[in-house]
């Protein structure tokens, strides 16, 4: 990534144009929280994401059944009580049915 820092989402989507560019940072990125993942490390992490280039970010919480959704220059935004989530931006288009998760 721009910054040097070597991370590896458990998944992110990266447009074709931008795939070219070097260094390399996703535009998207999913976290998922295991149960031996600390939220305020997870928190720093995807904050890492935002200021190398990604322009969204969804850490997903199966514990809590949650979502916070990381966008650039705003707070995150926690949504709880959700069955699916819908992209936007660079991933608008996408819905991602989060049922499977929150039965794990």
């Amino acid at each position: 990534m721009p910054s040097g820092a070597r991370l590896a989402p458990d998944a992110s989507w990266t447009s074709r144009n931008r795939f070219r560019q070097r260094p390399l940072c996703p535009q998207f990125v999913i976290e998922l929280l295991s149960p031996t993942d600390r939220l305020k490390k997870a928190d720093a992490k995807m904050q890492e994401w935002l200021a190398n280039g990604v322009e969204l970010g969804w850490l997903i919480d199966p514990r809590s059944q949650s979502v916070t959704i990381y966008r650039p220059h705003q707070d995150p935004e926690v949504r709880t009580g959700v069955d699916s989530i819908h992209g936007e931006g660079p991933i608008a288009g996408f819905t991602l049915d989060l049922a499977p998760v929150w039965a794990i």
